[in-house]
């Protein structure tokens, strides 16, 4: 892969993480409809983005055990975003959503795998 479709591709992995940090600590209103579980929903698909990008990210840096790293990254930015809102007075900690930043996470980074040998495989 070329030089700069790395950095493109580095930039918007760090792009994303800042994204998704701003969203984290910004106050927002309590949702209206606390039955709809659209929170959880947001969470999980953020994170599948995320733990995606970073499987990608981390193959294309040439680094081993691409899954492995991409999960630990991932897991540590989840919950460490889930501990700073414990200290915010208009966000809340919960372990609901540290759960499906974990599946989200997991999810992509297994997606990424998935379609990874599927290209391998028509690629033999």
């Amino acid at each position: 892969m070329k030089q700069n479709k790395r950095t493109l591709l580095k930039s918007v992995f760090i792009g994303y993480c800042a994204v998704i940090i701003f969203l984290s600590v910004y106050p927002v209103p309590a949702p209206q409809t606390p039955d709809l579980p659209l929170d959880k929903i947001v969470h999980a698909a953020a994170y599948f983005i995320l733990g995606a990008l970073a499987a990608v990210v981390f193959q294309v840096m040439g680094r081993s055990g691409v899954r492995t790293r991409a999960l630990v990254f991932t897991l540590g930015f989840g919950i460490t975003i889930e501990c700073i809102q414990y200290f915010l007075p208009f966000r809340s900690f919960d372990w609901i959503d540290m759960a499906c930043n974990v599946a989200g996470s997991v999810s992509g980074i297994l997606a990424v795998s998935f379609v990874q040998k599927i290209r391998r495989g028509f690629d033999e």
